[in-house]
């Protein structure tokens, strides 16, 4: 449920959206793939989709479906700022266009490019869920967002997310990425380690600023030289792989 009793717990509704959304990503992916196997991957995503999809109008219109604890009750063991047993709005979000995404019927556009881009979409705002165990909570308009904190739904959801992703190498936007091309290979290389440079010149400009070492417009100006100087290395980096390419298929072509 939780890492630590003073953490925001995972709630149970969301597990079983994780733990199906998992059964659908193995079934539609099987070599095998029968009407059996489809007919119970839809059956699946319905019961995602209408989770998701119920969670967010009791949001928004601020009544109690019922299905909160449904299966489980709530014991309360951290104080997120929501109902007892309800997930949150953004894991709700993202179980409805999961769900929606591998309903029956659907055209390519929806369950390629549409499917995709969404995916991507979900995964930075995960990322900015990390973010705020690395950086502190965020607060927008005043409101804390303190109740995204919820460490292994964060890691689940990248995980799946990224499985999702993954599990269409061959079309759209991941075609770019599994290519074996320079350019796929470059994104592959270059992509991981520029997320993970960014997190960790983030965290320590905030540590430089929590010591007292240097104020917040030298932090900032400390990031953008830092930004400048990783960008120019990977712009420099991509064109001289380019280059090389290049040379050799010069080289062949006289050779012919």
């Amino acid at each position: 449920k939780s890492i630590f009793r003073d953490w925001n717990s995972m709630k149970a509704n969301a597990a079983i959206c994780f733990f199906l959304a998992g059964i659908i990503v193995l079934l539609v992916n099987r070599k095998q793939n029968n009407s059996t196997t489809r007919w119970v991957a839809s059956a699946l995503s319905l019961i995602i989709f209408f989770t998701g999809t119920i969670t967010l109008l009791e949001y928004i219109f601020g009544f109690d479906a019922g299905i909160d604890e449904i299966l489980f009750k709530d014991d309360g063991n951290a104080d997120s700022g929501l109902p007892d047993g309800r997930q949150s709005p953004t894991s709700a979000a993202y179980f409805m266009f999961f769900g929606f995404s591998y309903l029956p019927g659907n055209n390519r556009f929806i369950k390629i490019y549409l499917f995709q881009v969404l995916h991507i979409a979900s995964g930075i705002i995960i990322l900015m869920s990390l973010m705020s165990y690395i950086l502190g909570s965020f607060v927008i308009a005043g409101v804390s967002l303190e109740f995204i904190n919820v460490v292994h739904s964060t890691f689940s959801f990248l995980l799946l997310i990224l499985a999702v992703l993954f599990s269409q190498p061959e079309v759209g936007i991941m075609k770019q990425v599994s290519n074996d091309t320079i350019g796929g290979k470059v994104i592959r290389k270059s992509l991981p380690l520029v997320i993970l440079i960014f997190i960790v010149i983030g965290w320590l400009r905030q540590k430089g600023e929590h010591l007292g070492l240097y104020n917040e417009a030298l932090g900032i100006s400390l990031f953008v030289i830092a930004t400048i100087i990783i960008m120019g290395y990977l712009i420099f980096s991509t064109a001289a792989s380019f280059t090389k390419s290049e040379n050799v298929l010069i080289r062949s072509e006289e050779r012919l």
